[in-house]
């Protein structure tokens, strides 16, 4: 409007004033809202991940895991550890050194699994993580366990128990309730490892220690499997199953589930497992043992369902060939190859039974060395003993008196010891009562402790809202100043030259079709704030009910409900703020030469917590490293968008970024496999809060944001509507942007 009137001396002068008022106003406000958000939102670095470390730590970690076999591993770890120093990200350091512990396990090295253990354990008891203490001691007892040697998996065993228990460390604690279940299951006692597993469960339920429970009922589904029990089984495997932190923890019980579901005949239950389990091998995250146990469990399916040939696909792809020979021996025999079903039986138990003896000749081995330790020591004491008696009987006669007061004096020693003893039990009984007094009184300050910052992040979220709402009723009061100030103006030049009036007539117009298009921009938005904010208030008001009464679960559910809303009204209140920047011309573009491959792998990481169960999300590229010249924030602010976007009506198959190289451009696309956009609604997508149909959320600002900056980088985006599998957004940029 100030543009059409810059002929009229009057009205430019006033204008001016009206706009660098308004201007001085604006820039107060959005101080005051960006102080506010910097003061009550802080600032944390992106941590989707299930040890909850720096994102690209993490990655780095899952590249080390992938060779823990391989010698260069340990280059890897050391690598990773002065990552993590320079980052100041502890927790990650502790996971570095208990990758060198987890390769020595996997290489059989117990003699550097051992000296490791104390390097990690040297560290952890420094920082707040502890439980990495227990973390190379728990592949030490399994070593021990899987090499048959008991003794030494029980000494180590106790002198685990007995850290934890001084540490007070409820991970420690509740893994030596599991440690000592393995042993006893190891034993072939499925029974009493049972009562140790419910022992696990029971702590870990007491110490409010909910997210670790998935693997104690992982063991018990096993034992109880092992015991016939399937409906406890059953029960125990599902717990595990909607309790467990990741893909391979879920795939693990979802084959012991398979097993139960097999051996009950439960077939139609089978083949749902099944499924699951495909995708999973799909996924590659069965591997090594899991990978193994899944064509054992499939091929005994194929033979329960009378599928031989199956069955015998998964059976030539077991490595065991003692498992691989039983198996084909049960398929031939149900396939009448009683011949064939003999050969293979035979060669199963004669490769049993020379396993056997060479374990049994190594424990023999084992026990005939700590036999002979025992029988020199035995033969040094009795030397010793002899000599004394000599020594003894030579005195006998000059000092019988004096021996029969040392033995009193003996005596009494030992009375005075058990005394001793007995009363240092007592003592002991009593810090164990103390500690265990003290731990509740620690439990129930936390929860206080929780409860109360719980409130303070409520109150802080409620006047970054108010703080929000005065924002755009102040925006709307300037506005309506500013379109009273102009009718005015307006008003006084009416009777001007018939030139002016036309002119006046027109900037009328314009102002009255931008006055609607603010009228319906801010209908839209208070009705798009409107939405989280009552879902903010609603949830804040059910927390702060002092009546109401919820578990920790619904507890935890109400609080991630009220910060998913508080996280879209922020991003709503960024977008307007991004288009206030850019229609207004105060968008500033930066070039630098930015990476392709490391901004699509970072964005890729920045919306992956958002994609739905079972969708996949893929990143094509070429071969060759491309590095373009733009605006690096501004690209990855477009392409999250559209991901986003992709993620919200996407609920299976999957999701692809991908960007090539066309003449003196680069295309970057995001296509989806959702429900798709009409061609007509091709360009209406991109206004200001269109929605697809009454039944799905608007695309907000997102879309119309995107187009602007890519029109600032001078390219271009549009919808591909010859695409009709889902949705394809296409975004095309010079290779060589104009200066």
């Amino acid at each position: 409007m100030i543009n059409d009137s810059m002929n009229y001396k009057r009205i430019t002068i006033f204008a001016k004033d009206t706009q660098n008022d308004m201007k001085r106003f604006i820039g107060h406000t959005i101080l005051i809202l960006l102080a506010e958000i910097f003061l009550f939102c802080p600032i944390t670095m992106s941590q989707n991940n299930p040890y909850k470390i720096n994102d690209q730590l993490y990655s780095y970690y899952q590249k080390c895991n992938s060779a823990i076999r391989k010698p260069e591993v340990l280059l890897m770890a050391d690598t990773l550890f002065h990552m993590a120093k320079k980052k100041g990200d502890v927790k990650a350091q502790c996971l570095a050194l208990n990758l060198k512990s987890d390769h020595y396990y996997h290489t059989d090295n117990i003699i550097a699994l051992l000296k490791e253990k104390e390097k990690v354990a040297d560290f952890a008891r420094k920082t707040p993580y502890k439980q990495y203490i227990f973390g190379a001691w728990n592949r030490i007892i399994t070593y021990y366990l899987r090499n048959w040697e008991y003794d030494t998996a029980l000494i180590e065993l106790k002198k685990y128990q007995s850290e934890a228990l001084r540490l007070n460390n409820s991970y420690g604690i509740g893994q030596s309730y599991i440690q000592l279940g393995d042993v006893y299951f190891q034993q072939k006692m499925p029974q009493i490892a049972a009562q140790q597993y419910q022992q696990a469960v029971d702590y870990y339920k007491s110490a409010g220690k909910h997210n670790e429970l998935y693997y104690p009922y992982y063991t018990l589904a096993t034992c109880y499997t092992t015991l016939n029990d399937y409906k406890k089984a059953e029960e125990y495997t599902l717990k595990s199953i909607e309790l467990s932190p990741n893909a391979k923890a879920k795939a693990s019980a979802h084959l012991n589930l398979l097993r139960i579901y097999i051996r009950t005949k439960d077939f139609a239950k089978a083949e749902e497992v099944i499924r699951a389990l495909k995708h999973y091998k799909e996924s590659d995250i069965l591997q090594t043992g899991a990978l193994q146990n899944y064509y054992i469990i499939m091929a005994t399916y194929f033979i329960q369902t009378k599928k031989y040939d199956d069955a015998m696909t998964y059976g030539d792809s077991i490595k065991n060939l003692q498992i691989q020979w039983e198996l084909k021996s049960r398929i031939y025999e149900k396939m009448k190859d009683f011949e064939t079903a003999y050969t293979y039986q035979l060669n199963s138990a004669l490769m049993r039974d020379s396993l056997f003896q060479a374990r049994n000749n190594e424990l023999l081995a084992n026990y005939n060395a700590r036999f002979n330790n025992q029988k020199l020591e035995l033969e040094k004491k009795q030397l010793t003993l002899q000599n004394t008696e000599m020594r003894l009987n030579r005195l006998q006669d000059r000092e019988k008196m004096m021996l029969l007061e040392k033995e009193q004096t003996r005596i009494e020693l030992e009375n005075r010891n058990l005394q001793l003893e007995q009363q240092q039990t007592a003592i002991e009984l009593e810090k164990a009562e103390t500690q265990k007094q003290r731990l509740e009184v620690i439990h129930k300050q936390e929860q206080l402790q929780r409860i109360k910052m719980e409130q303070e992040t409520n109150q802080r979220k409620i006047w970054v809202v108010f703080s929000i709402l005065i924002l755009i009723s102040g925006f709307s009061s300037i506005y309506a100043f500013t379109r009273r100030q102009h009718a005015r103006h307006l008003k006084i030049e009416k009777d001007a030259a018939e030139k002016a009036r036309r002119q006046a007539e027109k900037a009328r117009q314009q102002a009255e079709k931008a006055d609607k298009l603010k009228s319906a921009f801010l209908q839209n938005l208070s009705h798009e704030i409107r939405t989280p904010l009552n879902a903010i208030i609603g949830f804040n008001d059910l927390l702060n009910d002092a009546d109401a009464e919820f578990s920790e679960e619904e507890r935890s559910e109400l609080l991630g409900h009220l910060h998913t809303n508080t996280y879209l009204l922020l991003t709503l209140v960024n977008d307007v703020l991004d288009l206030s920047k850019l229609e207004s011309g105060n968008y500033s573009i930066s070039l630098s030469n930015v990476v392709l491959p490391e901004l699509c792998q970072s964005t890729l990481a920045g919306v992956a917590h958002r994609v739905a169960e079972g969708v996949r999300l893929e990143l094509k590229q070429p071969d060759t490293e491309i590095i373009l010249n733009t605006d690096a924030q501004r690209l990855q602010q477009i392409l999250t968008n559209l991901l986003v976007n992709a993620c919200k009506y996407t609920s299976q198959g999957s999701i692809v970024l991908a960007y090539e190289i066309a003449g003196t451009s680069i295309i970057f696309s995001v296509t989806d496999t959702g429900c798709g956009i009409d061609k007509e609604k091709g360009e209406l997508i991109f206004q200001r809060f269109e929605k697809l149909n009454s039944m799905n959320p608007g695309f907000g600002l997102g879309l119309s944001i995107c187009r602007s900056l890519t029109t600032l980088l001078g390219g271009k985006i549009y919808l591909d509507t010859q695409y009709t599998g889902g949705a394809r957004f296409v975004v095309e940029l010079p290779l060589h942007p104009p200066v």
